[in-house]
């Protein structure tokens, strides 16, 4: 459905040729409309308000009805966000559109990861309460933090075998200065795989388990096969420039069921239980952006 999920088109730049630069306003509500180009989905009408989420060249949305400011109100994943109207097209028509708005736009992320995507900020912001148990801790030390993306966000879904990030979180600082702290390992165990294209690292527990961090620039003696200890630094979040840099400075984590050490067979899993990050339990409960806005002090 157009409301839960955006759909991805393969053959953008050719389907973008039979499109009409047709305005986008209020009188539009109920039509569907195709992304140009990457752009952010905010929760109002302005630059200055939060980014929601995402959406990609291609992803169709439909209109919710209402425009102001050069901001159109659409429907995404279950919310009603807000995107700058020069991005967005109507599926008919023979021309495409050439848009130049102010918003600033995010780089593609890797193939290897999904698309990270800024979400939602919860009303209230919610802080997390450290509870007992958890072989997992937070890969990142000191300051204030938070979840950017939780649970079941726009990139955080389980779309094939090897793509499991359902149960990932995003983590930033909360003063932006996410870029260049240093990234811990949250395990003890063994280094399985390295992806400099990703930033990416995957960890084996032993357990049946491995935990898989990306958006890092990994530390040159860190090679396959390694036991990394529980707190032993692995090398630093991304900035432009660096492995795997995403659009948003931030580190990604997942942890994974696994046979073969988070190689190819992988499950994605919550942090709750005996995986408790931090001691902080973190089920799934299938909600949108669940756990997104946790503030927490490592």
């Amino acid at each position: 459905m157009i409301r839960s999920r955006a759909l991805r088109l393969s053959l953008v730049l050719f389907g973008l040729m039979s499109m009409l630069a047709m305005p986008v306003s209020a009188q539009n509500a109920g039509e569907t409309a195709v992304a140009s180009e990457q752009v952010w989905v905010r929760s109002g009408p302005s630059t200055a308000d939060p980014i929601i989420a995402e959406l990609l060249a291609g992803d169709t949305v439909e209109l919710h009805g209402e425009s102001s400011d050069g901001f159109v109100s659409i429907y995404w994943a279950d919310y009603i966000g807000w995107v700058y109207a020069d991005y967005l097209v109507f599926e008919s028509g023979d021309t495409p559109v050439l848009a130049n708005p102010t918003e600033p736009q995010p780089a593609a992320d890797t193939p290897a990861e999904p698309t990270e995507a800024v979400t939602p900020e919860p009303e209230p912001t919610e802080v997390a309460v450290p509870s007992s148990g958890g072989s997992i801790a937070w890969p990142v030390a000191g300051g204030e933090w938070e979840i950017l993306q939780g649970y079941n966000g726009s990139s955080h879904q389980n779309n094939s075998d090897l793509w499991q990030y359902r149960d990932s979180l995003d983590l930033v600082r909360t003063d932006g200065s996410t870029a260049g702290e240093t990234a811990y390992s949250p395990v003890t165990g063994t280094v399985r795989w390295l992806d400099p294209s990703t930033g990416g690292i995957s960890i084996d527990m032993g357990n049946g388990y491995a935990v898989a961090m990306f958006h890092l620039t990994i530390d040159g003696s860190i090679s396959v096969g390694d036991v990394l200890t529980q707190g032993q630094a692995v090398g630093f979040i991304s900035d432009v420039g660096g492995a795997g840099f995403a659009s948003t400075p931030h580190l990604h984590i997942a942890v994974w069921a696994t046979s073969d050490g988070g190689n190819w067979n992988r499950t994605s899993v919550p942090f709750e239980g005996s995986l408790a990050i931090s001691g902080y339990n973190l089920p799934n409960d299938g909600s949108g952006f669940q756990h997104t806005g946790i503030v927490f002090n490592p």
